[in-house]
């Protein structure tokens, strides 16, 4: 397991809040166009902090994580999920890696 410091959050913070990551995830020219309650980031954080929870125990702890009053359906996350282009992650892991030679702690 990867532990990082606060550089190495911040470029991977900075990476999820990009266009152009948004541009690769987009799964249809349509997808996230418009901002909802999970739009892409949360979408991308939500993913990369997930434990291994059932859904609904993962989209309460990501919003009480967040200290966000609102939630979420498990419907309409998976309908969001499905907007996601997978290759997206293969962008990310890149990073995570690249970092985690770099400038993170193991």
């Amino acid at each position: 397991m990867l532990k990082f410091n606060k550089e190495g959050i911040e470029l991977i913070r900075n990476k999820i809040n990009s266009e152009e990551l948004k541009n690769i995830g987009r799964l249809t020219p349509n997808s996230f166009t418009r901002e909802r309650k999970t739009g892409f980031q949360k979408l991308m954080k939500y993913i990369l902090n997930k434990e291994g929870l059932s859904t609904n125990m993962e989209i309460n702890n990501f919003y009480n994580d967040m200290n966000e009053d609102e939630n979420i359906s498990n419907q309409s996350l998976l309908n969001q999920r499905l907007k996601l282009n997978p290759d997206v992650f293969k962008l990310s892991k890149f990073s995570i890696n690249h970092c985690a030679k770099n400038i993170c702690l193991l």
